[in-house]
């Protein structure tokens, strides 16, 4: 499958099988896999910060299928082209620290519980690491730092 390419529904479910965590037995109860893209995001752009900071992540990619900027989908909205730097950087996606994603699993889910509450995020679409300046963080207005990210709208 080609990164290049917005993931269907049925796309998705072949990741699911290609990016397991072998011997995992991970649920995909709720979302399924909506549940396991905002997982891979959180994994992939946030496991080494605090729940909070992990959250945020997540804030963002939910916050991103309500704006109608963004692709309906969460997995559509990870899986935009050139978007999440993990998904594009030629590199396995599969998970291969088992607590990091067990532990994204579990923001995952908070995540989506509670995507209807407010949060002192309000409707950020944007984040990047503290050690990066992408080119568009110039255009957008800065919220607030979490941990090693900088979170705009």
């Amino acid at each position: 499958m080609s990164r290049s390419t917005i993931w269907t529904s049925a796309g998705v479910r072949a990741l699911l099988f290609t990016v397991g965590f072998a011997g995992f037995n991970y649920s995909h109860a709720g979302n399924g896999v909506e549940l396991h893209c905002l997982a891979l995001n959180i994994y992939h752009e946030a496991r080494g910060e605090n729940f909070d900071g992990q959250l945020a992540v997540a804030r963002v990619t939910l916050n991103r299928v309500r704006s109608d900027l963004f692709p309906d989908s969460i997995c559509e909205v990870v899986w935009q082209p050139s978007q999440f730097s993990w998904t594009h950087d030629q590199r396995p996606d599969k998970p291969v620290n088992r607590k990091a994603w067990v532990g994204a699993l579990q923001v995952a889910r908070n995540a989506l519980d509670t995507h209807h509450e407010s949060t002192p995020l309000g409707n950020v679409t944007y984040f990047h690491a503290d050690n990066v300046w992408p080119h568009w963080a110039e255009e957008q207005v800065l919220v607030t730092v979490i941990g090693n990210h900088l979170f705009y709208e």
